[in-house]
């Protein structure tokens, strides 16, 4: 999801576009630099990068600080058991958000963990689907977060 890498504002300030669970407009939210925390405290890399969530969408956001760039994820964890209602989903809505949500629907002990490269600019178009008593995972595949998804 090459397309989804967002430039940070002069002030380390950037947007979380949303929408609302109808699919209406709602106003983004402004998240800051200076309330990330470091993704891999004391480890060295060569793309030293931060994390935090949207408090409105609960989108997963990386931050690049020397890239002056945040890249948001799309997954879901079983643990998030609809107890902190959301007022809005993240936008735009791809189709890896609908098949969450059917999935989510259908079992709500699933988990999904998008895979996470180093580098913004890394595809990262693969979705790991895991169920805790089932041994095996399904993987999606699309580098657009869009229809077709490779199984």
């Amino acid at each position: 999801m090459n397309g989804t890498v967002v430039k940070l504002d002069d002030d380390g300030t950037w947007e979380c576009g949303h929408v609302g669970h109808a699919g209406e407009p709602v106003p983004p939210t402004r998240l800051r630099l200076d309330r990330t925390i470091e993704l891999n405290p004391g480890r060295p890399t060569s793309a030293p990068c931060r994390w935090t969530n949207c408090p409105d969408c609960g989108t997963y956001w990386r931050v690049w600080v020397h890239l002056k760039v945040a890249k948001p994820s799309v997954g879901w964890k079983a643990s998030d058991d609809g107890s902190k209602p959301r007022r809005c989903r993240r936008a735009p809505v791809l189709d890896i958000d609908r098949v969450i949500d059917r999935v989510k629907a259908e079992s709500g002990r699933v988990s999904v963990v998008q895979h996470q490269n180093v580098w913004p600019a890394d595809d990262e178009g693969v979705w790991v689907f895991r169920l805790p008593e089932v041994g095996r995972d399904i993987q999606l595949e699309s580098s657009t977060g869009m229809c077709p998804f490779l199984v």
